[in-house]
């Protein structure tokens, strides 16, 4: 088996260099590329807008009770029944 000759130190320097345009290159190509595919997908996809109101009969502030101490704690409130959307989440994989 024949063996390489040994790297001259200025064909270790033209590798190296070599290397780092090839490095900063692909970095820049994947940059361009993520923002091409977000310009496309924001062309493609514009999304819309809406404002949702969700308007309750029971108003919104907390009651208070006071305390031996003096201190003012707001009683616990059962969460607001109106919701918008389908109520279904999905998490994971497979």
């Amino acid at each position: 088996m024949a063996q390489t000759p040994p790297i001259s130190p200025r064909g270790r320097d033209r590798a190296l260099g070599m290397l780092r345009h090839l490095t900063v290159g692909a970095g820049a190509a994947a940059a361009l590329a993520t923002a091409g595919l977000g310009v496309l997908a924001a062309a493609t996809h514009p999304g819309t807008t809406a404002t949702a109101s969700a308007s309750s009969s029971k108003s919104s502030t907390p009651t208070t009770s006071g305390t031996s101490s003096g201190a003012v704690q707001a009683s616990p409130q059962a969460p607001s029944s109106a919701s918008s959307g389908s109520g279904q989440a999905t998490s994971g994989g497979s």
